[in-house]
Formats: structure tokens, C-alpha cells, sequence
């Protein structure tokens, strides 16, 4: 998305919403999460990463919309 930092946050909401669901990602699903999460890391730095996905965990449903299909921030 050329948005890492929204990225983090999104997984973090992701990471948050699977682990208190029944459900379990799909085998490309994970891949995929895994290959965004090295392609943060790389844009960010794994702590700066890291810092907003424990972040993203903490979001609502609600917020992690508005953040989804909030524009680019200039």
C-alpha cells in the first residue's frame, strides 16, 4: 500500500482477531501476512514494526475500518 506503518496495524488487528476466533489462516494467507510483515520490517525497522502491530492488536473493528479506507496522510 506504500503505508507500513497502517500495514502493522492492520496485521496487529489481524494477529488479535485470529487468535480470539475459530479461525486459522489459510496457508496463503500466512504466507502472505509473512511476506508483509518482512516487507515492514524492511520499510520501518522490526521495532518500529513490531510497536504498531502490538498497536493494531488493541484496535476495535470499528477503528481498524477507518484506518483501512482512510487515505494517505500528506
Amino acid at each position: 500500500s506504500g503505508r507500513p506503518e497502517v500495514a502493522a496495524r492492520m496485521l496487529g488487528h489481524v494477529d488479535a482477531w485470529v487468535a480470539t476466533s475459530q479461525y486459522d489462516l489459510a496457508p496463503n494467507e500466512a504466507r502472505t501476512a509473512e511476506e508483509a510483515g518482512r516487507e515492514i520490517d524492511r520499510a520501518i525497522g522490526a521495532d518500529a514494526h513490531a510497536w504498531l502491530r502490538k498497536e493494531g492488536a488493541a484496535l476495535s473493528d470499528a477503528e481498524a475500518d477507518a484506518l483501512a479506507y482512510a487515505g494517505p496522510s500528506r
